[in-house]
């Protein structure tokens, strides 16, 4: 069976004049293989992240990409095996690109382009003790500093000050919010669909 461990939840903290920012870090294994999905950009927690769960970095098999800000994409060549999962690509090891078909097939994750924050945004699904959960990136993000309002028209609607295109990233919000149960955004608390924050 297929399961999924958030290894640290993304941050957006403002500390005296700068930023304090990383993603969400999301663990998904089965017997066989292992997924990192945002290894985000600050090696010393992944790299304590991956100590706790007793993981090589060898050992990883793929490494799903949300979109290619920074904060998300920029340790993902700390793992020398894996294949580099994008929107609409896998990147192999060897420099190769081979388009998708939009799943992991040996994980059951399906791969959905949710554009708007970037054009090149995706979010990855899967099913796990009978729900479906969505791993959605930037999709939905919070800072530090903002309340987590959990309402669907709010959620649909939040700005998004980097949005690249607002009206497609609405689209993808409410597709999300169609077909999941449970969402991990790429910063903030994972939340219910049905509107309870918490521990999944």
């Amino acid at each position: 069976m297929t399961k999924f461990k958030i290894l640290f939840k993304g941050i957006i903290r403002k500390e005296g004049n700068y930023r304090r920012i990383n993603s969400t870090v999301v663990l998904i294994r089965n017997k066989n293989k292992k997924m990192i999905i945002d290894p985000g950009m600050d090696r010393k927690i992944l790299l304590s992240c991956l100590k706790k769960e007793r993981l090589k970095r060898r050992s990883i098999n793929y490494v799903g990409i949300t979109h290619w800000h920074p904060d998300h994409s920029f340790l993902a060549s700390l793992f020398p095996k894996a294949v580099i999962v994008t929107y609409k690509y896998f990147v192999l090891p060897g420099g190769e690109i081979i388009r998708h078909g939009g799943e992991i097939s040996e994980l059951g994750i399906k791969i959905i382009p949710t554009p708007g924050h970037t054009r090149d945004h995706c979010s990855f699904i899967l099913n796990s003790g009978g729900k479906r959960i969505a791993i959605v990136g930037d999709l939905f993000y919070w800072r530090e500093d903002e309340d987590q309002i959990l309402k669907r028209n709010f959620l649909i609607n939040k700005p998004d000050p980097v949005a690249i295109d607002f009206s497609e990233l609405r689209k993808s919000r409410q597709a999300i919010l169609n077909i999941a149960d449970f969402i991990i955004p790429g910063h903030g608390e994972p939340f219910s669909v049905k509107g309870s924050i918490g521990k999944i």
